[in-house]
């Protein structure tokens, strides 16, 4: 289905390729007749290089290739993927990923928020949010080791802007930068599960997607 994916908007060029960093072993033993032609790292090679060409004046990167309008969330998860890309040993354009995290470290202050939709056994509530953006920006310069501890603390003192899942993703900003009572006095004591509304565009939102980043998170 991965492979499969019939659009090249940044958000599915990343949903694409991320999976076969960890993955592509298994994905050649499970369906080989996809990769008959062209091996998994073909596929994240070639997903680090569309990505470099979808980048934007201001350093974002667009939704579509040749648009000239960013997609913030999308720019995150693109960035989130070209770390863990040159961490596992792929060729990442400095230039490309340094003008990103620029972009990523300037929205990161922006202090916007959003009405943010969850259910609990049936009923629907509606409150007022940091956008989700923010934090994964946060968790995202941290994780290259260029975290904003001054904005990062300032959630932490204001932590009733942060969404459940995001809460995972601001504790685990800290603990990329060794501030594990920080880490400790943020994460939930306990797990509960997290059920929002599916969001098509903005964050893209979804209840899997959320638990999904708690879950890894955690591990």
């Amino acid at each position: 289905s991965l492979i499969g994916y019939p659009y090249g908007c940044i958000e599915q060029t990343v949903s694409k390729a991320f999976p076969l960093l960890y993955l592509g072993d298994i994905a050649k033993v499970s369906v080989p007749e996809l990769f008959t032609n062209n091996a998994p790292t073909f596929y994240v090679k070639e997903a680090i290089r569309k990505i470099e060409s979808m980048q934007l004046y201001d350093g974002s990167i667009s939704y579509w290739q040749g648009e000239g309008y960013p997609s913030w969330w999308g720019s995150v998860y693109a960035a989130h993927f070209l770390i863990e890309s040159k961490n596992a040993g792929y060729s990442v354009s400095e230039t490309t990923l340094n003008r990103l995290l620029a972009f990523l470290a300037k929205k990161a202050r922006e202090q916007s928020t959003y009405e943010y939709v969850t259910y609990t056994n049936g009923t629907r509530t509606a409150s007022k949010i940091a956008s989700k953006e923010i934090i994964y920006s946060l968790y995202v310069l941290a994780l290259a080791k260029r975290g904003d501890v001054s904005t990062m603390n300032y959630y932490k003192s204001k932590i009733h802007l942060v969404s459940a899942d995001m809460r995972y993703l601001l504790a685990a900003s800290f603990a990329q930068l060794g501030q594990w009572n920080s880490y400790h006095s943020i994460i939930p004591k306990f797990f509960r599960s997290e059920a929002t509304d599916r969001l098509s565009g903005g964050s893209f939102d979804s209840e899997i997607r959320a638990n999904s980043i708690m879950l890894n998170v955690l591990l």
